[in-house]
């Protein structure tokens, strides 16, 4: 079975969810939305930041969850720059441009120099342009390493009663089996895999880019937060250090002792610069004090973010452990 994860930004949120309810049935909703669509072998979770740009982590956690992609305008305005910025420093190797015929005029500008300019383009003019889009989203083929090293951050978890604790998520690599053990960051708990499901139903296995609901052995919800970390090749670090490339659109430099926010994959975190100054457009080591500890997969990328400017975004980077 094909799965995949489509990512819907923009700064037409009534557009917006208009595409997503096309693509999928509304699913699980807190601070993003997930609809989901089953049919003949193919499995898609379409991802909506329904409450960005009012929390700015939603975004990111958004760009982490999909495989892809669609940038739906319904106008040109200044908030829509941060979303093109954001989107850039993910790099992309899919993705759509959904708006009308005149606004995808305006956008060229805006886009260009990015990664969005290999984004295919679809004019809005009414329903079924948004299935026409659909439609071409659905046909995209998108590679997994099945080889990698199996990990995935938490997204939402609870209690189902007579059954236990659940986690669901993403699987970002690797395969994960029933009966596996998988260490829990940053609870540092072992626990082990008691069932697998894939949209209510029962499976054996799980692959790359599947959406999971995992029934995990010995742990309380407690243990497992948005932005747990389940994997036995994780990391964990009060502090660590980031190789960040800092906008050109940053006003002022990053500097030392700068308390800043970061997005690693599910997790939402601040922490105060040790080490390290850099200007806008530059890239370099900066030292972090996380304010309290983080579990990160090795030199995965991290989105850092300023939430007290009007343009929040700071830049991108690889975390890496101090050693």
């Amino acid at each position: 079975m094909r799965s995949l994860n489509i990512g819907i930004f923009g700064n037409d949120l009534e557009l917006m969810q208009k595409v997503a309810k096309v693509f999928g049935k509304e699913g699980t909703k807190s601070d993003i939305t997930l609809y989901n669509h089953k049919s003949c072998g193919l499995v898609v979770t379409t991802i909506l930041p329904h409450t960005y740009p009012d929390k700015i982590q939603t975004l990111f956690y958004t760009i982490y969850l999909c495989d892809f992609p669609i940038l739906v305008v319904g106008e040109i305005n200044k908030g829509l720059g941060e979303v093109i910025l954001s989107l850039d420093a993910a790099n992309f190797d899919k993705g759509f441009i959904f708006a009308k015929d005149y606004v995808l005029e305006q956008l060229k500008d805006l886009i260009k120099g990015t990664s969005l300019e290999k984004y295919e383009t679809f004019e809005f003019t009414d329903d079924n342009s948004i299935n026409e889009l659909r439609i071409k989203a659905f046909e995209v083929e998108v590679e997994r390493k099945n080889d990698a090293k199996p990990y995935m951050f938490v997204d939402h978890s609870f209690v189902v009663k007579g059954v236990g604790t659940v986690v669901l998520s993403i699987l970002k690599g690797g395969s994960i089996k029933v009966y596996d053990k998988l260490l829990v960051l940053p609870a540092e708990k072992e626990t082990t895999i008691k069932s697998i499901q894939k949209h209510d139903e029962n499976y054996k296995e799980a692959f790359p880019g599947d959406r999971v609901g995992l029934n995990l052995k010995d742990l309380k919800v407690d243990d497992v937060p948005r932005g747990a970390l389940l994997s036995n090749f994780g990391r964990m670090a009060k502090k660590a250090r980031i190789k960040l490339n800092v906008t050109k659109f940053l006003k002022e430099p990053i500097k030392t002792n700068q308390v800043l926010s970061v997005v690693i994959g599910m997790n939402y975190t601040t922490f105060k610069v040790e080490v390290g100054d850099v200007h806008p457009g530059e890239e370099n080591w900066i030292v972090c004090d996380f304010e309290k500890p983080v579990a990160f997969m090795e030199s995965m990328k991290v989105f850092v973010v300023n939430p007290n400017l009007k343009m929040r975004f700071v830049g991108f980077g690889e975390i890496q452990d101090l050693d």
